[in-house]
């Protein structure tokens, strides 16, 4: 059996995000006119940094951050996935990581290699006034430096087209919590975490909870993936905390899951997803 991935491009999450906000705003368009990049800030991380940005508490801690990205990005997006930590704790990365990895090793062809992109993020649109986007294009606004120093900005760019600016981390996070991190600027409106939408290959750890033996499930889609995939094809995993795993086969058919697949393998649309 032969068949091509079909995520969606990189683009794409950004391209929907900002449409969906001149929908809402009534400026519906078929041309996103972008405004020019303004110049790539550097920002080095504070080893111990303050605990707060003027009144705006900081969340994380300087070296637990700094920590991401790791190594291994499947890793890091399982550990966040079904958490409310800012970035994956060293635990639960560990133990994902380390499954992942023997599952790598029993030379079994997988049908998806890393995890989709739905929840981790990297990038913010803050919606904020017309001077502040014109100051921060002409390299003249500072009054974000604290969080971007402190959660590790590395570029921002004024989107005309929807009223935002696109702030792009170094860094995987949690999307709701780097959320809350910027909404109490006073200069931001609306703070909206930039993610893949649609479907495409995937890894999800499926068990209730999490230590013990793990499952995994590799995801393949075909067709028309950015609106959800035609036909998923599944291959799962069980791995115990001792690093064995239990291959348990090779799936393939129309999404969702029937009942008695969600019974087996605890796939996306089943009760038991954390």
């Amino acid at each position: 059996m032969s068949h091509s991935r079909q995520s969606p491009p990189p683009w794409f999450p950004l391209a929907h995000t900002a449409f969906l906000w001149l929908v809402a705003g009534g400026l519906v368009s078929t041309v996103m006119a972008c405004g020019s990049a303004a110049p790539a800030v550097a920002h080095a991380l504070p080893q111990n940094g303050p605990q707060r940005c003027g009144s705006i508490i900081l969340l994380g801690h300087s070296a637990q951050l700094a920590k991401s990205p790791r190594p291994d990005r499947s890793a890091e997006i399982l550990s966040l996935r079904g958490t409310d930590n800012l970035v994956a704790d060293d635990d639960r990365y560990d133990r994902i990581a380390a499954d992942l990895a023997a599952i790598r090793g029993t030379g079994r062809r997988l049908i998806a290699q890393t995890a989709f992109e739905h929840f981790a993020t990297q990038t913010l649109l803050l919606k904020m006034n017309s001077d502040v986007r014109d100051a921060i294009r002409n390299g003249t606004y500072g009054e974000l430096d604290c969080l971007n120093d402190w959660y590790g900005v590395h570029s921002q760019m004024p989107l005309e087209s929807v009223g935002a600016v696109s702030i792009h981390f170094s860094r995987l996070y949690h999307p709701r919590l780097i959320e809350a991190a910027y909404s109490n600027h006073a200069d931001v409106h609306r703070a909206e975490a930039s993610q893949s939408i649609g479907d495409g290959d995937d890894i999800r750890l499926t068990s209730r909870y999490f230590g013990g033996t793990h499952r995994y499930v590799f995801r393949s889609g075909l067709g028309d993936c950015p609106a959800g995939c035609v036909k998923v094809y599944s291959q799962a995993f069980d791995v115990t905390p001792q690093g064995e795993v239990t291959p348990l086969g090779l799936r393939g058919g129309p999404t969702p899951p029937s009942r008695e697949e969600c019974t087996v393998w605890h796939t996306q649309d089943c009760p038991t997803l954390p």
